[in-house]
């Protein structure tokens, strides 16, 4: 088993030594300080399923990537509840897959009001054109949310 914890913003915890939902989930929740839904934990089995042993690359050849828990999961970043936050992701989005290139800055995530309650929706978080148009709804600088779907498997790249 690993060791969660070192680097900045990280929190101590003991990482298991394999898979299984039941010890990962208070895990996840310690770190990230939200509890992850069942439908995350079902793409990564599928992503292990896909590709054992390298559950990050699964879904590399469509263009999609994971972050933050899913990453975690992988064996790979560190045990921080900041694990690939964006610089203006407000506390409600919690990254989970990266979409396209990760210079493009797309990802999805859950979107939850309270940090116990479950998921509302997973959100597209994707950067704004340039030039600012009415209308366009913006969390920080630059950025973007936009409900996708109401689980992370229903999520659709349009």
């Amino acid at each position: 088993s690993g060791r969660g914890g070192g680097g900045s913003g990280c929190v101590a915890v003991e990482l298991p030594a394999t898979y299984s939902r039941d010890a990962w989930r208070p895990v996840l929740r310690e770190v990230f300080f939200s509890p992850v839904a069942d439908d995350a934990f079902v793409l990564f089995e599928a992503c292990e399923a896909l590709a054992p042993g390298s559950a990050r690359t699964a879904l590399a050849r469509a263009g999609l990537g994971l972050l933050g828990p899913l990453r975690l999961l992988s064996g790979e970043g560190e045990a921080s509840p900041l694990l690939d936050r964006g610089p203006h992701d407000p506390a409600e989005f919690q990254p989970l897959v990266a979409v396209g290139p990760p210079s493009e800055g797309r990802a999805l995530g859950y979107w939850r009001d309270e940090p116990d309650a479950p998921p509302l929706f997973v959100a597209e978080r994707k950067p704004l054109p340039r030039e600012q148009k009415p209308g366009v709804s913006a969390f920080g600088p630059g950025v973007s949310f936009s409900p996708v779907a109401s689980q992370l498997l229903g999520a659709q790249r349009r």
